[in-house]
């Protein structure tokens, strides 16, 4: 397990990806990795068709990226310490849509911007 000295384990992932680009290879390979497990399924069940040229192909092109952007990083990836990370990474890359989405059920105003952590604002009396 990663020694994250009080930190949530979505700090640590954070801290984990600064830089830019690290981060867009991620946004790309997240669900690139995904759509490597759901579309040889997806495939099997609809068409009886067994698509392992796709899996090894997104997979390989997913996991690629990951890689890419740690280099990038001068890291290595989360979850090579603490497997949860394999969770907490797409987790990580979905919630500023899903806190907007929030924003904009609730009514509240969104503000993704440094130091608020991606959370809704509360509303203000003016």
């Amino acid at each position: 397990m990663i020694a994250t000295g009080g930190l949530s384990a979505l700090e640590v992932y954070r801290l984990k990806h600064q830089h830019p680009l690290n981060r867009l290879t991620h946004v790309v390979g997240i669900p690139t990795i995904a759509a490597s497990i759901v579309f040889p399924l997806f495939a099997w069940f609809a068409w009886g068709v067994v698509a392992w040229k796709e899996l090894i192909i997104l997979s390989a092109i997913g996991w690629g990226l990951q890689l890419l952007g740690h280099a990038i990083e001068g890291n290595q990836p989360a979850f090579f310490k603490d497997p949860r990370h394999l969770i907490i990474g797409p987790l990580y890359f979905l919630r500023l849509p899903l806190l907007r989405l929030q924003a904009c059920l609730t009514g509240r105003s969104f503000s993704s911007g440094k130091g608020q952590r991606g959370l809704p604002r509360k509303p203000t009396d003016h």
